[in-house]
């Protein structure tokens, strides 16, 4: 049997979401599943850019996956919900870090962890809807590393190009 979630400080703090509201809004924008577009592949590059990281991702969060609308430096498309960094990030008020995931309870047995990409860093920012609905876009890093994230990159007010 497993053992039980132990809810953490950082997990605490992280605000509240409607997820019936926040799933029915994301499946109203039509855009799982769809194409890259230019606005979302230039965030990618600004935040990977901007964190001196190597992989950088635009999030949309369903009920079952971490569905990537644009990414860089990583090949999958999606990735199961549970193992989703950025289900944390996009509950966050400002940029959400894990300086070491290999070090922190709540990541150190996921499977983007302990096999590839072998995420060590990350740090993500909320993307809002419109209606203040949050996605996520983030920035893993393999090595682990201090971060200027928070000084850098605040989280964006409104959906691109929506």
């Amino acid at each position: 049997m497993k053992p039980s979630k132990r809810i953490t400080q950082a997990d605490a703090t992280l605000r509240q979401v409607n997820e019936p509201e926040r799933l029915e809004a994301l499946h109203t924008y039509q855009i799982l599943d769809t194409d890259p577009e230019q606005v979302f592949n230039d965030l990618t590059q600004l935040a990977a850019f901007i964190c001196g990281t190597p992989m950088s991702l635009v999030s949309l969060l369903d009920g079952e996956r971490q569905w990537f609308k644009a990414k860089v430096g990583l090949a999958a498309r999606e990735t199961p919900r549970e193992h989703a960094f950025c289900q944390y990030a996009m509950r966050a008020d400002d940029v959400y870090e894990v300086p070491d995931a290999a070090a922190d309870s709540r990541f150190a047995e996921n499977p983007l962890v302990t096999g590839e990409p072998n995420i060590r860093f990350y740090a993500g920012a909320p993307l809002l809807s419109p209606e203040g609905q949050p996605w996520a876009r983030c920035a893993p890093s393999t090595p682990c590393r201090a971060s200027s994230a928070k000084t850098s990159a605040k989280p964006c007010a409104s959906w691109p190009g929506r």
